[in-house]
């Protein structure tokens, strides 16, 4: 024949009912078709987050700058001309719903925010 195979003999015990399957022929034929127990735990893949619960490094403190301090650096205005500037005031009441301007000042205009809670 053309293709010719080793099929294994299949044992079977008549009394029992129960069928012996074939050996492998041998340990490094085993260890190529079965790996090992070790071998599957090293090729586990590991889940979730490898520094959970490690404290995060600390790094310089980076100060940042609101829109609202930008625009006074624009208008050249001192902290006791905020009041008195129509100019801010202008662009407080522009933005006083979507940028950071001090309560103080707010409450001193007489403007009410728009909660969006």
């Amino acid at each position: 024949m053309i293709f010719e195979e080793k099929i294994p003999k299949i044992e079977c015990d008549v009394t029992s009912g129960h069928t012996a399957l074939p050996k492998p022929a041998s340990k490094v034929d085993q260890s190529r078709n079965y790996p090992s127990f070790k071998d599957k735990q090293s090729m586990a893949k590991r889940r979730g987050n490898p520094n959970w619960g490690k404290p995060e490094p600390i790094g310089p403190v980076v100060p940042t700058v609101t829109s609202f301090e930008q625009i006074v650096k624009e208008f050249k205005l001192p902290p006791d001309q905020y009041i008195r500037s129509t100019r801010l005031r202008e662009w407080a009441r522009r933005n006083k719903n979507s940028k950071y301007i001090p309560e103080a000042l707010l409450e001193a205009w007489g403007f009410e925010i728009e909660s969006t809670l």
